[in-house]
């Protein structure tokens, strides 16, 4: 078996499109519009998407999502393979909320479970890892678990076929594959660091197999944790929707209109004669590109939708033909290839329960996957100590309560460290791409009772 691997390099001529559904106010760095750019020129890329969380990430941007053909690249996704959020729903209703108690339960979710893990990963189908003791555990960073509460339901009819409750509480969890993916990566990266595969490849085939472990192991993750969290509570807990973040996943098959609005170079999108700086080669390098104004799907004065097309769709360089392998890459995206996808806030805002639209081929099948990072974590250490003692961030102005021992971790994910959500989800829906079901508010975040913790 011939296991020499073609690697992938960046391209001299750019022929991918690059997509950036945010309007003019969005907050969005340079840095994560140059590394969008970047990934624009892979080998094979054919379509970046970025979304109004798009901020600057590791070996690429946070917040996008990438159409490849006959390629894949595994560092565009990062190491936390499989990093997503489920929501459950609880048998515990609003007048059972007890919010003084359960602030003061250990829940103890950083630790290893007691319970028999193999036990729950037969019953998965999954084979034994290295890292199982870590499953049932939310790790650190911007993982949680979050008991919310229905707060307003503006589709009722698709909120029905959700199969909730008004009165009902449900939990929200944020975690991913706990080392696994991290070490898939590490696996593939020393063989060809920072390079992309075939996807007929020896190296692509390997590490897909281990990708797609680890993104089940992810999901299966996030269901013992909401057992032990709402086990914590009383209470009973059942899986409504689970979202993965950081994937590589075949593109779904395309209708003909799909086909007619790839290769006619528009995406259902008009002109407009405003213009927009961005960096082309190296940070001081600029040149000119239009921003395209969409129909005006706004409604009440709601002013009309922008995009940004960096790179010039060229006709059928953009054809994702369906004899070549085409690959979606999410760093920070959620797949809107469901019926309903939730997309939360920072811990001292609303989370969306929203409804995709659209042909889906425009924006890689993707959406936002949440407010997106403002600040670094470094900065927003230094703003929010000049700003905040930590008993003024273990609550919300929402009321809601916050558990976290970590003095800097609780800087870090302060709610001004992240964009707002409401611009965010605003932006999607002046876009076409989703329309919003229902908002749910948080009652109780859980990140970590450990004051030593790291993640």
């Amino acid at each position: 078996m011939n296991t020499k691997t073609p690697l992938l390099q960046h391209s001299n001529t750019p022929v991918a499109a690059v997509r950036v559904f945010a309007s003019s106010k969005s907050w969005i760095e340079g840095e994560a519009l140059r590394q969008l750019y970047a990934a624009a020129k892979l080998d094979g890329m054919r379509l970046a998407a970025g979304f109004p969380d798009l901020h600057p990430g590791k070996g690429g941007p946070v917040g996008a999502a990438f159409v490849t053909e006959g390629a894949i690249y595994p560092y565009l996704i990062g190491g936390d393979i499989g990093c997503g959020m489920a929501l459950f729903k609880t048998d515990l209703v609003q007048r059972d909320i007890k919010l003084n108690r359960w602030a003061d339960l250990r829940f103890d979710l950083e630790h290893p479970w007691e319970g028999d893990v193999q036990e729950v990963l037969a019953a998965a189908g999954l084979e034994t890892t290295e890292f199982d003791q870590a499953l049932g555990t939310l790790g650190g960073g911007n993982h949680f678990a979050e008991l919310q509460r229905v707060d307003e339901v503006l589709d009722a009819s698709a909120f029905k076929l959700f199969g909730l409750g008004k009165q009902q509480l449900v939990v929200l969890v944020h975690s991913g594959s706990r080392g696994l993916g991290e070490s898939i990566l590490r696996d593939y990266v020393d063989e060809h660091p920072a390079r992309g595969s075939d996807a007929h490849s020896f190296a692509a085939t390997a590490y897909l197999q281990g990708h797609d472990l680890a993104v089940r192991w992810a999901k299966v993750n996030r269901e013992l944790i909401a057992q032990r969290f709402v086990q914590q509570l009383g209470a009973e807990a059942d899986l409504l929707w689970d979202g993965c973040h950081n994937s590589i996943t075949p593109a779904p098959c395309r209708s003909r209109r799909e086909e007619a609005l790839i290769k006619s170079g528009t995406h259902g999108v008009g002109t407009g004669a405003e213009e927009v700086t961005l960096p082309t080669n190296g940070r001081d390098a600029f040149h000119r590109v239009p921003i395209v104004s969409g129909r005006d799907r706004g409604r009440g004065g709601t002013p009309p939708y922008r995009s940004v097309d960096l790179m010039p769709l060229l006709n059928a360089d953009l054809i994702l033909l369906a004899s070549t392998p085409a690959w979606v890459h999410r760093k920070g995206a959620v797949a809107a290839e469901t019926e309903a996808v939730v997309i939360p806030g920072s811990r001292g805002s609303l989370s969306y329960l929203v409804k995709p639209l659209g042909d889906g081929a425009s924006h890689a099948w993707s959406l936002a996957h949440g407010a997106g990072r403002k600040w670094a974590r470094s900065e927003a250490r230094l703003r929010m100590r000049e700003r905040f003692g930590k008993e003024q961030l273990v609550q919300t102005s929402l009321g809601s309560r916050v558990i976290c021992g970590e003095r800097d971790l609780l800087y870090e994910e302060a709610p001004a460290a992240y964009k707002n959500i409401e611009a965010v989800i605003q932006d999607l829906v002046d876009a076409g791409l989703v329309s919003v079901i229902a908002t749910f508010r948080p009652l109780l975040t859980y990140k970590t009772r450990a004051k030593d913790y790291s993640g």
